[in-house]
């Protein structure tokens, strides 16, 4: 009866154990996710399809902490939307594997690749501490031009662009981010042609996630139901 009770106990405590250990497991995981922040915007300088004035999203390519996958057409000019990946974590780098874009029929835009980007930078990506992202179009001019995305069109189409970022390394999460204001297709219209000669510009736009909650944090609470506007256009850094 003593072994028994004594077997007893000891498989209590491995039991007990193991539970402690995996919630510990669960915890540090918790910890591992990255905090990040997704916004959308869309740049338009191309004083050849309009008089003016350019239009370029603050920040973008050029400004502090910046990393920026993009390249112009011959004039220097942008005609594209554009995706902006805030790292918002003090002391984690973060690791942005791949970045593709859904708008109505077309599905997994994805313009940021070695092939579509050299001799330039592509993904994967890290950005470090307190660094952003942002993607564009590359080095097939209007490969990003977002406005014309399934078509060219003046009547607004309903279609809600869908942005799916995959970040991290060992423990890797793909997110999905609605365009509810519909900033990269331009309120399902080509803003340029609708009446011709229209700049297409906007602010970059905080987008929301599209499930409650990111796939790594099991049980919290959807943050971005709390400060994260979708919508909320961003101020210039120092605003």
């Amino acid at each position: 009866m003593k072994k028994f009770l004594a077997a007893l106990c000891a498989l209590c405590f491995l039991v007990a154990s193991g539970v402690a250990f995996a919630g510990g497991d669960e915890e540090d995981q918790n910890k591992k996710c990255p905090n990040f922040k997704v916004s959308v915007a869309y740049a338009d300088n191309d004083l050849l399809q309009h008089p003016g004035p350019a239009f370029l999203p603050s920040p973008w390519n050029g400004d502090p902490n910046v990393t920026f996958i993009g390249t112009p057409g011959p004039n220097g000019e942008f005609d594209a939307g554009a995706i902006r990946i805030d790292n918002l974590s003090t002391t984690d780098s973060l690791t942005v594997d791949g970045v593709t874009v859904d708008i109505g029929p077309v599905l997994g835009i994805n313009v940021w690749t070695p092939a579509q980007t050299a001799p330039g930078p592509s993904l994967p990506q890290i950005i470090p501490p307190g660094g952003t992202l942002i993607l564009t179009e590359t080095g097939n001019q209007f490969d990003f031009d977002t406005s014309e995305i399934p078509t060219s069109q003046c009547t607004p189409d309903g279609f809600i662009p869908v942005v799916h970022v995959t970040v991290g390394t060992s423990l890797q999460q793909t997110n999905n981010y609605l365009d509810s204001t519909q900033v990269l297709n331009t309120g399902g219209t080509d803003v340029a042609d609708c009446p011709p000669g229209s700049n297409e510009g906007h602010q970059w736009t905080v987008v929301k996630l599209e499930k409650n909650k990111c796939a790594c944090h099991k049980g919290e609470k959807d943050e971005s139901d709390e400060g994260e506007e979708n919508g909320k256009e961003d101020s210039p850094p120092g605003q």
